[in-house]
């Protein structure tokens, strides 16, 4: 079944064993405050593991600098996670900003998301 849905923080909590699930239906959000304006050039998803419940297969990623005003800078669909559940990871051209927001369009199976680890690639 469901699971309820889990603390946003446990998607980024460095822990690939604890998940964070959003409640039912589409699009889902996961909003990060990255603390500060950084430059990154991609993000990275980790999916559950196990199960193909509320694995993302196609997602849109936006970027703000107060969190109200965003702007889509990657959309696309994750190939393969059903075979091979494993990290992805989305290059992108250097962005600067202060928080992010991945959002879940579809999954796997269910009608629910699930983000083990999600993470921003800051740019060196």
């Amino acid at each position: 079944g469901q699971p309820e849905p889990g603390t946003a923080g446990n998607a980024i909590d460095g822990k690939a064993d604890t998940l964070w699930t959003s409640g039912q239906g589409f699009p889902q959000e996961l909003v990060v405050d990255l603390g500060e304006s950084k430059v990154f050039n991609g993000f990275t998803y980790m999916p559950r593991t196990g199960t193909a419940e509320g694995v993302v297969d196609r997602y849109e990623f936006l970027i703000s600098s107060d969190g109200k005003s965003w702007r889509s800078i990657s959309a696309g669909e994750f190939g393969n996670l059903r075979a091979n559940p494993v990290e992805q990871t989305v290059l992108l051209k250097p962005q600067r900003a202060r928080y992010v927001k991945f959002v879940a369009l579809h999954a796997l199976e269910k009608d629910f998301a699930a983000v083990a680890e999600f993470g921003v690639l800051e740019a060196k």
